[in-house]
């Protein structure tokens, strides 16, 4: 008889280490999202009822927290939430959540993009610093529609502070910039603020203001503190968002 072929990711960190096998996450075009396929404790990860998302913990994580998580279709993710421990003096993060295709995470950069059915999300902290962790969701509601606004405001939070629109959704931004039926300069944005902004058309960009705190801007580590992304790419700073299509 021939023998199965066993392939086991495993996640070791200090005396940490969680395991699952491959056919433990399948992919599936009907059901949730996500689901838990392992964790170091009942508390390490928890897919909400109500939204679909999945988050390191209902409260702060904890140190040496850990878990596998199943994506189970083709899906574009948004991290709503994310605030881990940042990298060390050689830049390697510490906490991480690490998903296939997107890359590794840490600090307050989370993984925005698309990511195939099958899947696993992995997460693991160390023993030292803990913060208040993060909750990553799937993007969905963004539609091509060629009439009516070209943005609408997907999630925002806090709700309907971190982003506004203006004069029939034609200009978009962090909700201190838009006033009446423009943009307009006004007080700083706040801290932890987030919002997903749907482009509904293939249109031009006309940048009036941008002016974002600058990152690090390491090989590892691109405009890591505040960012706007569009596709895959990050920008921030003053300078660094072009006019165009």
């Amino acid at each position: 008889m021939a023998r199965r072929a066993r392939v086991t990711l495993a996640l070791i960190c200090g005396a940490l280490r969680i395991s699952t096998t491959s056919g433990q996450c399948v992919a599936s075009a009907t059901g949730p999202l996500f689901s838990i396929v392992n964790r170091t404790s009942s508390g390490a990860c928890t897919v909400s009822a109500t939204t679909g998302c999945v988050s390191s913990r209902s409260t702060q994580y904890q140190n040496r927290d850990g878990c596998f998580v199943c994506i189970h279709r083709q899906t574009t993710l948004t991290s709503r939430l994310f605030s881990l421990e940042s990298t060390n003096t050689e830049g390697n993060c510490l906490d991480r959540v690490v998903v296939p295709t997107l890359g590794t995470f840490c600090g307050n950069i989370g993984p925005i993009g698309a990511v195939a059915g099958g899947a696993i999300l992995q997460w693991y902290t160390d023993h030292s610093v803990i913060t208040s962790g993060w909750t990553i969701c799937e993007m969905g509601g963004c539609t091509r529609n060629n009439s009516g606004p070209a943005f609408s405001i997907m999630h925002s939070i806090p709700s309907s502070v971190a982003c506004a629109s203006a004069a029939s959704d034609t200009c978009i931004g962090t909700a201190n910039q838009i006033a009446g039926s423009g943009v307009t300069q006004t007080n700083d944005y706040g801290n932890n603020e987030y919002c997903a902004i749907c482009v509904h058309r293939t249109t031009s960009l006309d940048v009036r203001v941008f002016d974002v705190e600058p990152g690090r801007n390491t090989s590892s580590l691109i405009c890591d503190f505040d960012a706007l992304s569009i596709g895959s790419t990050r920008y921030c700073d003053n300078t660094a968002l072009p006019n165009g299509t």
